[in-house]
């Protein structure tokens, strides 16, 4: 049995459905529902009942489901006795995100923490500029950024290699007719994109020059939500990641074509040298490989794992 199957299995029994197991776990349904009808094809039974409203425990699901709480709960208890036997991660880190980054692992990380008293986890937001000064001045003793320069006392740990996807608002997209996005498309259609520094203006500055391609920035926005809110009302397009825009994609008032060839950035953890042997340091780190494998294993951060 795949512990991970048992393991989706479980929190759609325990959320009451899908979609509220989705919710809180940040998991694709699609995914929840993979597992799941993977377990049932191997045990050879129905766990659950599905109907218009959700979906309703079988006997053979209510039994396994008490088994399966029995089973999470000693799981638990072996990581707690093997966490104990480490120092326990205590005092003040700095952790730095990107927008992005920070809305979908931030909670996460604080979630992970409360089970360490002594440990306090304090997040700032910014822009990947901002973010490498604020490493390089000591603000900051860790952060998550994009296609991060290499600098003397900085760990770099790339964890993912992330498609970029042209983006517009729906209406718009529908007029473009395009399938693929391409540096020429940049050249033909008005965009809004972060500021110079920013590490996706900088890479699709690359692939303009590149390409012989220029680029048509009707807008330069510091702001992920302004950006997204400028592009939903037909103003301009935009290139982002599929984990920033899955709610707006959803919900249809955004739509996105990827790039042929395809366009990546890559995600990296990134920390002060100094500092890589505290216990409360490389907690945050474990703690963030984790959930991005966690995340990328649902469907809601696609990419490449690179750790």
């Amino acid at each position: 049995m795949n512990f991970a199957d048992l393991y989706a299995f479980y929190e759609v029994a325990r959320h009451g459905g899908f979609s509220q197991a989705s919710s809180v776990l940040r998991v694709a349904q699609s995914s929840l529902s993979r597992r799941v009808t993977r377990l049932e094809h191997q045990l050879g039974i129905e766990l659950f009942v599905r109907h218009g409203r959700g979906v309703k425990l079988t006997s053979d699901g209510e039994a396994l489901a008490a088994r399966a709480e029995d089973l999470m709960r000693q799981v638990k208890d072996i990581e707690t006795d093997i966490r104990e036997r480490n120092d326990r991660p205590s005092g003040r880190v700095v952790v730095a995100f990107t927008p992005n980054s920070g809305q979908i692992l931030g909670p996460y990380l604080l979630k992970a923490a409360l089970q360490y008293p002594q440990l306090d986890i304090v997040l700032r937001e910014g822009f990947s500029a901002s973010i490498h000064d604020w490493l390089l001045s000591g603000e900051v003793d860790m952060a998550l950024l994009y296609d991060p320069e290499p600098a003397a006392g900085l760990e770099l740990t790339p964890l993912l290699k992330e498609p970029l996807l042209f983006v517009g608002a729906t209406s718009k997209m529908q007029d473009l007719q395009c399938r693929h996005a391409s540096a020429d498309l940049l050249g033909r259609v008005p965009l809004v994109l972060p500021g110079r520094t920013h590490s996706l203006h900088l890479l699709l500055d690359r692939l303009a020059q590149k390409s012989g391609a220029q680029l048509q920035i009707r807008y330069q926005v510091d702001g992920t939500r302004m950006i997204k809110g400028i592009v939903e009302a037909g103003l301009a397009y935009t290139v982002f990641a599929y984990a920033g825009l899955y709610e707006e994609i959803l919900a249809g008032s955004l739509t996105s074509i990827p790039f042929e060839p395809a366009l990546h950035w890559t995600l990296a953890l990134v920390r002060r040298t100094e500092l890589q042997n505290l216990p409360a340091v490389n907690f945050v780190k474990q703690t963030v490989i984790s959930e991005v494998h966690r995340l990328n294993d649902g469907g809601l951060w696609s990419g490449q794992l690179l750790i």
